[in-house]
């Protein structure tokens, strides 16, 4: 006898659990991928709230930069001996605060000065409502040549007499000779700003200084630091500092 076919629609096929470390894994994956989005959020808020801002200015324009014009040898001449500003320097160094807003002008908390004359003098009167402290890692590297040999901080502050009560501090308690043994600019660069986060607790500085300290500070080949022109930069935790 013929048995009666059973229709498909009948039967009811059991469906296989999925592969239990499957489930695992795509469990796992997606409690990982929460913890590292919960782990870099909390990472980015704590970096974003531990930056500081720095503003680093070069001096202005200086007698050495000139010396070629005026028939001097930048290299050799005893007279470019940490030498001043130009008159040119002068004024681009008192329109310092027409190139940032009266809101960032306020926000500076601190200023620091390389000692040689062409910045400090600067510094006075780019910044004539702001005590200075002055610190010697910033002063300019390179070639021994004439206007970068510091001298006495009295000897320069009795010239750069500016006609104000400001308070300047020199923050170098040892002479700044040129034949004293001088770490390599990075080294110098690497202290400053570790110095400024770990032991200042001002968040918006101004640093003025020079050419190839700004270069070594932001550890950049390629800028090109402008006479008294600021160039606002973030400082990180980690002593990194980058263009802002």
């Amino acid at each position: 006898r013929t048995m009666p076919k059973r229709s498909s629609h009948g039967r009811q096929k059991r469906r296989s659990p999925p592969p239990a470390s499957n489930t695992m894994a795509s469990s796992n994956r997606g409690a990982t991928t929460t913890h590292a989005s919960t782990g870099n959020h909390k990472r980015d808020s704590e970096s974003s709230a531990a930056t500081k801002t720095v503003w680093l200015v070069r001096h202005g324009q200086s007698l050495g930069q000139t010396a070629r014009m005026m028939g001097l040898n930048r290299k050799t001449d005893p007279s470019l001996r940490d030498c001043g500003l130009t008159r040119l320097g002068v004024q681009q160094a008192k329109d310092i605060p027409r190139l940032l807003t009266e809101e960032q002008m306020g926000s500076i908390q601190l200023v620091v000065s390389s000692p040689l004359t062409r910045a400090l003098h600067t510094a006075m009167l780019g910044f004539r409502q702001h005590d200075i402290v002055v610190q010697h890692d910033l002063r300019e590297m390179g070639s021994g040549i004439p206007e970068n040999w510091p001298r006495k901080m009295e000897t320069v502050l009795r010239e750069l007499d500016v006609g104000d009560d400001r308070h300047i501090v020199d923050a170098d308690t040892e002479s700044s000779r040129p034949t004293s043994g001088v770490a390599s600019g990075r080294d110098r660069a690497s202290h400053i700003l570790q110095w400024l986060y770990d032991e200042r607790s001002e968040t918006t500085i101004a640093i003025v200084c020079h050419f190839y300290v700004i270069k070594a500070l932001l550890q950049s080949a390629s800028i090109c630091p402008v006479n008294a022109e600021p160039i606002r930069c973030t400082l990180h935790s980690n002593g990194e500092l980058e263009v802002a």
